[in-house]
């Protein structure tokens, strides 16, 4: 069974940002997709930190992984043409991305920040804004392209979710990111993301998550519809009504504004014949 297709549509839908403020929303999803992959490499290794140096053969396979986890998360389509569909800000579907999942991570987060921080004596917190979820380089457990998580994770990243509209974030979050899992015959929405989250993620992660879960789990069935569980999977997320409004960049403004100034010579220009034979 996999989790109804409208369910998933609601949870994301929820997850919208109150009032969108530039890159905030962007930032803050990229945040926490970055830190759940971290932990779940973390998991995977048994170990408190990962080891990402491009020159090892250990670090390029976990930089691999890394890719993959994310991509899974925010990935939502991918086109013949090699273009993605993926989730930069939770509640909306970017389907005019320039730039795939390995890009996202790769550019903006393995390279630069990690680089940097990794010239460093000191561990560099990460992300900047709100809080910090990880710790970067600095000899991170040993390792000076190293990536832990932050030790005030558990505080911080709930002010990344505290500018959505949903009151149950942890669950529709939970919701979005189990939307492809195949669960069991029977099962209880609540032990299904549960169960999900336990095999997925660290026990810290699990444990702190499954707590959340739990308190929001009354207000979160208000919202749902009857049916929970359906047979068939399908890819709710690939609807239009998910799709991010799309934004022009400077050379297709221009390009829109000069079709749309000879559009309407054009229709002046129509215009002013019948009025010219109009008056014959």
């Amino acid at each position: 069974m996999y989790i109804n297709p409208e369910v998933v549509g609601v949870s994301f839908l929820r997850l919208g940002e109150t009032e969108p403020k530039a890159k905030r929303g962007v930032e803050r999803t990229s945040g926490v997709f970055r830190f759940l992959a971290v932990d779940r490499l973390c998991k995977k290794h048994g170990e408190p930190s990962v080891l990402f140096d491009p020159d090892t053969g250990l670090g390029k396979e976990n930089r691999h992984l890394l890719v993959s986890l994310y991509r899974e998360m925010a990935l939502v389509k991918t086109n013949n043409n090699r273009t993605e569909w993926v989730i930069d800000n939770i509640g909306s579907v970017n389907t005019d991305c320039s730039r795939n999942c390995e890009e996202r991570i790769g550019n903006d987060f393995l390279t630069t920040p990690l680089k940097t921080a990794s010239l460093s004596a000191e561990q560099k917190p990460y992300p900047r804004r709100p809080k910090p979820l990880l710790y970067l380089g600095g000899n991170v457990h040993g390792k000076p392209w190293g990536i832990c998580k932050h030790p005030d994770w558990p505080a911080n990243i709930q002010l990344f979710l505290d500018d959505r509209k949903s009151t149950t974030p942890w669950t529709d979050l939970a919701v979005i990111l189990s939307r492809n899992t195949e669960f069991v015959q029977d099962s209880e929405i609540i032990d299904a993301l549960t169960g999900h989250i336990t095999y997925a993620f660290s026990e810290e992660v699990a444990t702190w998550w499954g707590r959340k879960l739990k308190s929001e789990y009354k207000h979160f069935s208000k919202h749902m519809p009857c049916k929970i569980f359906v047979n068939e999977h399908i890819n709710e997320l690939e609807k239009k009504k998910y799709a991010k409004e799309r934004r022009l960049n400077k050379d297709q403004l221009i390009s829109h504004l000069r079709e749309e100034n000879l559009t309407l010579r054009s229709r002046l220009r129509e215009l002013e014949d019948i009025n010219e034979q109009s008056n014959c």
